[in-house]
């Protein structure tokens, strides 16, 4: 391992966020930078990804990232450990394939860093321990989560109705008309996606492109940076611009809006373990589907048009969140 002027952190944590700025590529575009991170929300779930990593090799003596060998072997350690675990709690092999991600984009920033401060570093090398660990993976992980499932609220009116702030109220009507994310609402899970709704948001009035009717347009940047727009009744959208015009923007603390969300759900009857605020984003889903396809557009069109509006871009995703719908 190097020595002599060269400073690295000797916290593993740090080491990790150290590793990843050699490989940070916020804004630039695929051209210019294929391989590198290019969104803040990508970057941030790698840190926390090799974090955990990080966290795990400690206690076993890992010294430094900047050892290649030392590396590969606690990370063909994790591997097999991260795989029991995952089988154990009934995980999905898409939870598995972030981490392989994450740890592939370890071995370009280690050796990345190691050009950039001309280190002399041997490569690391762990395609092979992850192709090997996916491999696996595929014979013992479901493909998608079997509790993902149908999380649509049977009654979402009632739901709304039952919550007495305003704000998480509204913040609900936006999610179950308009498809929007938490974090597009202005509830952001993570300090990081801090978005909150602002009058810069709104885009007017205009024909819904499904139903051709008279909504009310906003575009909200959500999770993986993506900006898109969504489209709510235009009753909730004077009152979306009401709300703006007197408190500036719309934004609330996450746990808040989750907690009012459950004891709403507890009250109406309609409490499920992982429903939350996802529960609206399937009610808008499938009601957004059965108004495409009632348009006279094909299933693969429909389809495509929810994925778009719940900002998901893959229609595997749409299909989820369709269940019962579009499937």
């Amino acid at each position: 391992m190097p020595t002599g002027r060269h400073r690295f952190p000797k916290s593993l944590r740090y080491q990790v966020v150290h590793l990843l700025q050699a490989v940070r590529a916020i804004g630039r575009t695929k051209q210019e930078a294929p391989l590198d991170i290019r969104s803040l929300a990508t970057w941030q779930i790698y840190k926390e990804e090799l974090i955990r990593l990080a966290d795990f090799l400690k206690p076993g003596g890992f010294a430094s990232f900047l050892d290649p060998a030392a590396t590969y072997a606690g990370v063909a350690r994790y591997l097999v450990d991260y795989l029991e675990h995952l089988s154990r709690r009934g995980c999905s092999l898409q939870t598995l394939e972030r981490t392989l991600a994450a740890l592939g984009m370890l071995e370009r920033a280690v050796n990345r860093y190691g050009e950039l401060h001309g280190l002399g570093l041997p490569p690391l090398e762990t395609g092979e321990l992850r192709s090997s660990c996916h491999r696996r993976a595929v014979e013992l992980l479901p493909r998608y989560s079997t509790s993902y499932g149908n999380r649509a609220y049977p009654d979402p009116q009632a739901l709304i109705a039952a919550l007495p702030d305003e704000t998480y109220a509204l913040m609900a009507r936006l999610q179950l008309e308009g498809g929007l994310r938490c974090c597009g609402a202005g509830a952001p899970s993570r300090v990081r996606l801090a978005n909150p709704v602002s009058a810069q948001s709104l885009r007017g009035v205009l024909p819904d492109p499904v139903t051709g009717a008279r909504v009310g347009s906003l575009a909200t940047r959500e999770k993986g940076g993506k900006v898109t727009q969504h489209y709510v009744a235009l009753a909730t959208y004077r009152e979306l611009e009401r709300y703006l015009e007197r408190f500036g923007e719309l934004c609330a603390d996450y746990f808040g809006y989750l907690a009012a969300l459950n004891r709403a759900a507890r009250a109406t009857g309609q409490h499920a373990p992982g429903r939350g605020s996802h529960g609206l984003k399937h009610n808008f889903a499938q009601a957004r589907y059965l108004q495409c396809v009632d348009a006279g557009w094909s299933q693969q069109r429909s389809l495509r048009q929810v994925s778009l509006e719940c900002s998901h871009f893959r229609l595997k995703e749409a299909l989820a969140y369709t269940q019962g719908r579009g499937g």
